[in-house]
Order: structure tokens, then sequence, then C-alpha cells
């Protein structure tokens, strides 16, 4: 008789993106919370992606095709550069093979001269119109990874769950089994529950100085409705007078989860 295996299995699936205009780079998730980029040059490549408040993102930017007169400009440009860089290295050869004396040297340094200038304006008008053109037609975005996770493996959200919890309170861990969709009210239930928080409580309760001695509870409804609406915490804070960890504490429910919005 044949065992079976209960070893999960990674799951990948293609992120739909949206943006109006076709992108080179294939991009898949996985159950897991793993990302791959495919494009003509690699068959799936790992993205890390980098750090967010403890959160795993991919940052990413991407380019709409250029309009047609401007990529002519670009195109004519470049073809410019390289008859520009090759007659300098044809005449700087022709050079070597004269003899010391010989009339034409001084007539091919003084075309490799002005060639020389002419390269560099060149260069340029290519560099200021290719930063330009890339500034326009580039776009950012930013993903959160457990919130991908969610979006593509996870039950998809009831009415105003607009959230994302960890389970097991492990930010790290974006294993499709270890999300949930949630509301607010279920973001900080599951705060309170977290290891790191009651702990938190237990030193702050010993502690002769309180953490809430800066902000009052009106101010606190009023930075939990800003974070809800997307300020940031150093906006919050440079607001409020009080630090960026202060504010992050404030988000997480480690302070002030008695305050529910």
């Amino acid at each position: 008789m044949k065992k079976t295996s209960n070893k999960k299995v990674e799951v990948w699936k293609k992120i739909k993106f949206n943006l109006g205009f076709d992108i080179k780079n294939e991009f898949h998730i996985s159950n897991f919370g793993n990302v791959k980029t495919y494009n003509k040059q690699n068959n799936g490549s790992l993205l890390k992606g980098s750090m967010q408040e403890g959160y795993r993102i991919l940052k990413l930017r991407f380019y709409k095709e250029r309009d047609p007169l401007v990529q002519k400009k670009i195109t004519a440009l470049v073809k410019k550069l390289t008859f520009l860089r090759n007659d300098i290295k044809k005449s700087s050869n022709a050079i070597l093979k004269l003899k010391k004396n010989d009339p034409k040297k001084q007539e091919l340094k003084k075309h490799i001269a002005e060639q020389e200038i002419q390269l560099a304006a060149t260069r340029l008008k290519y560099d200021t119109l290719n930063s330009q053109e890339n500034k326009k037609r580039s776009f950012e975005k930013s993903l959160l990874i457990h919130r991908l996770v969610a979006e593509y493996f996870c039950k998809k959200p009831l009415k105003d769950q607009n959230f994302v919890i960890h389970l097991d309170h492990n930010k790290l861990n974006n294993d499709s089994e270890n999300l949930r969709w949630a509301t607010s009210k279920e973001v900080a239930t599951n705060s309170n529950l977290n290891p790191t928080v009651i702990q938190a409580r237990k030193d702050r309760a010993s502690s002769r100085t309180g953490v809430y001695s800066k902000l009052n509870y009106k101010q606190v409804v009023a930075i939990k409705k800003k974070l809800l609406k997307g300020k940031s915490l150093r906006e919050l804070a440079a607001e409020y007078g009080v630090s960026d960890m202060q504010i992050y504490r404030i988000k997480t429910g480690e302070n002030w989860s008695n305050v529910i919005i």
C-alpha cells in the first residue's frame, strides 16, 4: 500500500497589476509568501524585497513604452554617439600608423578634438532627453507581501475586513495558512494576544514613568483615524511631538489598545 505525503505543495499565481499598459516582466506570488520574476533573461528569479515596519515589501518600478517621436530622437542620438566613437577610434589608430613627422598627424588630432567636442555635446543631449523621458513614463508600485498572499490565496474579505493579520504574530511568516483578513477591531484583538505586546504591557506596568504621559485619549483617537487614512508615522510624530516608535506602537496596538476605531 502506497504512503501518501502530507507535505504542503507550493502553489504559484501570476500577479495582475492592471497598470493600463503592458510590462516586460511577469511576477508570481506563492502560497508560501515567495515572489518570482520572469523575463527573457531568466526563468524565475526569487525576489527578496525589502523591509518596512517589520513587514516584507516589494518595491517595483515599471516603464510605459516611449512615445514614437521621442524614441526616434533617442535612436538618432544613439547612432550619432556610435558613429563619433568609432570615428575617434579609427582616427586614433590611423595616427599610430603614421610616421613621427607626418603632417597628417596634426590634421587627425584636430579632427579627433572636434569629434570629442561633438561626442560630449551629443552625450549630454542623450542623457538629458533619456532622463526626462524616463521620469515621465516611470511608475512605482509598493506591495506588501502578506497582503499579496492574502489576495491570491486566502478567503475573500467580508465587509470592513480591510486588514491582514498574522495569526502567529510573526510578520515574516507569510504562509497563506498564517494569514487572515480582518476588521480594525479584529486587528486590535489579535494584537492584544501578541506575546510581545503582553510583555511590553507588563514592563510598562512595573515602570515608574508612564508611557502615555505625552498623549491623551482624544489625541490617540485622532492619531488612529489618521493612520487609517494613510498618514505616515513620521508625519504624525512631528504633528504630536512624539517619536516615530510611539506612533508605531499605537498603530500596532502595543500602546493604547483600549482605543478602538
